[in-house]
């Protein structure tokens, strides 16, 4: 309840009146219960002073009592028991024998056998004290004992007994103490409309005063005068209006885009950089907040849907790259950089994005990896095609000199053999450098073998168990897509034999009409892919490639039951396959 009112506070208009009203039904309770138990103690002390008079007047006639006066006593309790006030009255004898009473069946009867235990109490103590008692019984009735003088010590001795009636008595102080009760409470709940609409009233005017100003502002037009009065709203007012022009004048002409948005990724304010670099309008935006998916590219709508992951956990700032399509039909690059916004318990409520279009940047960045990649084959071609041939021709032609040497002197022989065994190590080297530069002809179904040679490599090299799974034929028509899923694959590879300690290394190629996805699994040392931990060289290689064929990484540790790495690689099926 307590978090509740804290993030969701009620307006003034509201919590004052209201407040108010808790607090005087609070007190309007307390006094009612206090009025309540003392209207009953005096309707107790009441009944009890009218019991005590009648026992006093019973006991009076029975002392007096010779000849007539005990008609008199008779007709007094006939009088007693026509009374609603009386339930009875009993006059004992020091036998505890009733002998008069306002009940005609009680005559004659032992008292501890007629009376209630309550009364009989009361009677054995007043005789014992010699002196009159009184009691109540659960608010239903009062007793009175009057002992009559005896001149023997004996305890036992004649007693006056009476029962009245205390429920009308108490009922009516429940009905007093509730009226005025009420009457109160009415009162105050008045009071407090009257000040929730005296509250409403100005609460509104004052807002809709604010609000006003703030809508002139961000009209463009002058700067209305500060509120009359000089009270804390023309304060808070002024006070708006310069932080809200500081915010716009740097908002507004900043040529990236900014925006804020919630935890729920509702948007409380975009600039308008959003129109130019989107191709939409702020008010589409405004008025649906999931339609920024119509507008990025599939494979990294999960992406984007995470993003705000790390800043929930504790990431003072988290940075993702994707592509969207422009209304012209251009696809472009956005690079995001999301921040958190923390209230005073330290707790995130707002996000700040900063978004900048860098389609430029990676268009250089993939024109240097295709150059790059391009010289690196023609380097490949030469040394297989050209450099390895000659070398092969000159140890043909050693062998053939080690050949005629063999009918001279034995120095000259020994001379041409170790020339044909140099030879032979440096076309073994050439050859393994071209294989490096060039491992094979990537295009086609080129990077199924190339990935199934991989396996092989890393088993001969490491020792470690590689395996390679494609489960249907994959074609990769682009060169540059099927080098780079090729070297990025080969880097993840390498990194779990190397740093992993894995002992087990799988590869899956897959396709589909919307992606192409390379996974490979590790039983090593777990990895998360995150800004801190892109230090290394080879995590900043893959990335880079992966930026340049449009994919997108994800490294994260393994979801099913193993310990170990999780790589998964997707590309778009369009950059894999253009034609």
């Amino acid at each position: 309840m307590t978090s509740f009112w804290q993030r969701f506070p009620p307006p003034l208009r509201i919590s004052i009146p209201l407040l108010m009203l808790v607090f005087s039904l609070g007190f309007v309770t307390f006094n009612t219960w206090l009025l309540l138990r003392s209207d009953l103690r005096i309707a107790e002390d009441r009944v009890i002073d009218q019991a005590e008079r009648t026992a006093a007047r019973l006991a009076e006639m029975v002392s007096s009592r010779q000849g007539t006066n005990e008609t008199d006593l008779k007709r007094e309790l006939a009088f007693l028991g026509r009374d609603p006030r009386v339930h009875w009255a009993v006059i004992c004898n020091q036998d505890q024998t009733i002998v008069f009473s306002t009940q005609e069946g009680w005559l004659g009867q032992p008292a501890t056998s007629s009376l209630p235990p309550q009364a009989m109490a009361l009677a054995l103590r007043a005789a014992r004290d010699r002196a009159p008692a009184f009691s109540t019984d659960h608010k239903q009735a009062a007793y009175a004992v009057r002992p009559l003088p005896s001149e023997s010590d004996d305890p036992l001795q004649w007693l006056v007994i009476v029962e009245h009636d205390l429920t009308k008595a108490v009922a009516i102080a429940y009905r007093s103490a509730r009226s005025q009760g009420l009457v109160s409470a009415g009162v105050h709940a008045a009071a407090c409309l009257l000040l929730w609409l005296g509250l409403h009233q100005f609460f509104t005017r004052r807002t809709r005063q604010l609000l006003e100003n703030a809508r002139i502002t961000e009209a463009g037009t002058a700067l209305p005068e500060p509120l009359s009065g000089g009270d804390e709203f023309a304060e808070l007012s002024r006070a708006l209006r310069e932080n809200q022009d500081r915010f716009h004048q740097l908002a507004d002409n900043v040529g990236d885009l900014f925006f804020i948005f919630t935890r729920d990724r509702k948007v409380i304010y975009v600039n308008p950089a959003y129109e130019t670099m989107w191709g939409r309008s702020i008010q589409r935006l405004m008025e649906d907040p999931e339609s920024w998916k119509d507008y990025v590219l599939e494979e990294y709508v999960e992406l984007l849907d995470h993003s705000m992951d790390p800043l929930m956990n504790g990431a003072a700032m988290t940075q993702c790259e994707y592509r969207i399509r422009h209304p012209d039909g251009s696809i472009r690059w956005i690079e995001g950089r999301l921040f958190p916004v923390k209230n005073a318990a330290g707790e995130v409520y707002r996000i700040a994005a900063l978004c900048r279009d860098v389609t430029d940047r990676k268009a250089s960045e993939q024109q240097m990896l295709n150059v790059s990649e391009r010289e690196r084959r023609n380097i490949g071609h030469d040394l297989h095609d050209d450099l390895c041939q000659r070398l092969a021709a000159i140890k043909l032609k050693c062998e053939l000199f080690t050949d005629r040497l063999r009918r001279q002197l034995p120095p000259n022989l020994a001379q041409a053999s170790e020339i044909s065994s140099q030879i032979a190590e440096a076309t073994s080297v050439c050859r393994n450098i071209a294989r490096g530069l060039a491992p094979v002809d990537l295009e086609g179904d080129g990077l199924m073998g190339a990935l199934g040679k991989l396996t092989k490599n890393v088993e001969s090299m490491y020792e470690i168990p590689c395996f390679f799974y494609c489960p249907h034929s994959v074609m990769v028509d682009n060169p540059n897509a099927a080098v780079n899923l090729y070297r990025i694959a080969q880097e993840l590879v390498n990194n779990a034999a190397r740093h992993g300690n894995a002992t087990r290394i799988d590869i899956r190629l897959e396709m589909n009409t919307e992606s192409v996805r390379i996974e490979v699994l590790n039983d090593g040392v777990e990895f998360r892919d995150t800004p801190e931990n892109r230090t290394g060289m080879g995590l900043k290689i893959i990335h880079y490639r992966v930026n340049a064929i449009g994919a997108n990484v994800r490294i994260s540790p393994r979801k099913d039951g193993i310990r170990g790495t999780a790589a998964v690689v997707i590309a778009s099926h369009s950059t894999c396959n253009p034609n």
